[in-house]
């Protein structure tokens, strides 16, 4: 057989095979037939962000975690709705302070706010399946939030007697419930899943109803709690 004849069998060939794999590839990619409804658990440490008050920066960084289900719904090609729930415990704090109970030498301490809470992500994400039984997703989506509990702890805060513990109490509190707007993406394999998700806080939850003293800086202020969430699940 000459080259002639051998190139015109084999190239063609190639360039058929070429031009065929892409195509089935790109609609298991982004349209898989195996798709179906599915729960799964999650388990994420959380860092809280909490945003500027009147462009100061009051409070600061802080570590938390939580836990909770997930189902899992198609809807059309590899679009999907995750509703879930969860419980979280989330802190942030105020940095070092300095707290006198009226002698010359003060204390240093990090008083610190934690919330024990509930929160309902809605989420949507679009799903890559660039391998078999995984893929990328990207995720967006609102997430309302309610603290069940908020307390501010820390030592010789007792010095302070007319500091209010509970961070929901009071009229110059926090605000029990809030409305985030989450953006991240999930590696799936398997069963298993990693994500990192941002959480963008939308309402104010400050109060700043009756203010304590009107000249303080973050007197009708507005204040936004974010999340930074790093998780791993499993899908069963």
């Amino acid at each position: 057989m000459n080259s002639r004849l051998l190139a015109g069998i084999v190239f063609p060939a190639l360039l058929a095979s070429f031009t065929h794999l892409p195509s089935a590839g790109q609609s298991v990619v982004l349209s898989n037939p195996d798709n179906a409804p599915r729960w799964g658990i999650r388990a994420s440490l959380d860092i809280s962000v909490p945003g500027k008050i009147n462009g100061g920066k009051l409070y600061h960084n802080d570590a938390g975690f939580s836990v909770g289900a997930v189902y899992q719904l198609p809807l059309v090609a590899n679009l999907y709705f995750e509703p879930g729930l969860s419980l979280f415990y989330d802190t942030f704090n105020v940095g070092s302070v300095t707290i006198s109970d009226g002698d010359e030498v003060g204390h240093a301490t990090t008083p610190k706010y934690s919330q024990f809470g509930l929160r309902v992500p809605l989420t949507f994400g679009y799903r890559f399946d660039f391998w078999e039984k995984g893929g990328v997703s990207i995720l967006t989506g609102p997430e309302l939030s309610v603290g069940l509990s908020g307390r501010i702890h820390g030592k010789y805060l007792d010095d302070i007697g007319d500091l209010p513990r509970d961070m929901y109490g009071g009229d110059n509190g926090f605000r029990r419930f809030n409305l985030l707007w989450g953006v991240g993406a999930s590696i799936d394999a398997g069963a298993f899943t990693i994500g990192a998700v941002y959480d963008f806080g939308l309402l104010n939850t400050r109060k700043d109803v009756r203010p304590l003293d009107p000249t303080l800086t973050y007197y009708k202020s507005s204040f936004h709690q974010n999340v930074a969430r790093v998780y791993i699940g499993y899908n069963f």
